[in-house]
């Protein structure tokens, strides 16, 4: 059997269990509609996925968009009107052109105070962008010679931060998060995306550990039965798959080609419900 073929049946399999009612559709950014960047300014959604998702927002009861971008900067790279863009983990969205959001009081300036400090302890490191998202921060070191060293050097720095007892840190792939103490994350915002819209079936693809928490949210929720719904991990070439991102979706595809192919799956399977 061939690779086409193979993801055919695999994802095909998974849509039958929906029993030809359109699911709703949750989509990371980075790593699954855009190709990864060194610098994140630079990415854009890929031009194929954004015109399948135009030809699904015509067909399937809800399609979002969760990211750890901001909302506002997820809205600006894909621009459709009628999506939900949940950004910074959940903790904002925006539909309908209102953004709404939630966060500690005070935490921008904790944020900011913190991302300063980083960067007087990574001046010296090429290739390495600070990313204030106001309510959250990230430090992408993709760009950096050395992933290694870079991540240690990033390590260190994190017991000097101030205020570091009222934040969260978490890695991914060369990327540091810092977030405020709270309960956002991908996992809150697909639950108040089940919650909010009654939404009864729906699909997930993620492709780094930012990821999990959406990925154990369906399963629960599935195991509980009050939903039916699967996860799709998008591995990239070239890397070792990640053994807990494995473990809690239901099917890996690989890089960005393999996305298209899905989301074209998908539109083959309801296109006839429009």
């Amino acid at each position: 059997m061939n690779k086409s073929t193979d993801l055919e049946k695999k994802i095909s399999t998974l849509l039958n269990l929906f029993e030809n009612k359109p699911p709703a559709l949750a989509l990371d950014f980075d790593g699954v509609i855009s190709e990864l960047k060194s610098d994140p300014r630079t990415a854009y959604v890929d031009e194929y996925c954004l015109k399948t998702i135009v030809k699904l927002t015509k067909i399937l009861p809800d399609i979002s968009i969760i990211s750890g971008r901001s909302a506002i900067d997820i809205n600006s790279k894909l621009k459709l009107e009628n999506l939900t863009y949940i950004g910074n983990h959940g903790a904002e969205h925006i539909k309908n052109g209102q953004l709404i959001r939630k966060s500690p009081e005070g935490i921008e300036i904790i944020i900011k105070s913190a991302l300063d400090y980083i960067k007087t302890q990574t001046k010296n490191i090429r290739g390495i962008f600070h990313e204030n998202k106001t309510i959250s921060a990230s430090i992408h070191y993709r760009g950096s010679k050395d992933h290694k060293k870079t991540k240690e050097i990033l390590s260190n720095a994190l017991s000097n931060i101030p205020n570091i007892d009222k934040l969260d840190v978490f890695w991914g792939k060369q990327i540091l998060e810092i977030r405020p103490h709270s309960q956002f994350n991908k996992g809150y915002a697909i639950n108040h995306l089940i919650e909010s819209k009654n939404i009864k079936n729906i699909i997930f693809l993620g492709d780094d550990t930012t990821d999990l928490d959406a990925m154990i949210e369906i399963r629960k929720q599935r195991d509980l039965g009050n939903i039916s719904g699967f996860s799709v991990y998008v591995t990239q070439k070239n890397t070792n798959p990640d053994k807990e991102l494995t473990k809690y979706s239901d099917c890996s595809i690989e890089n960005i080609e393999e996305v298209r192919k899905t989301l074209d799956l998908i539109y083959s399977k309801y296109k006839s419900s429009a």
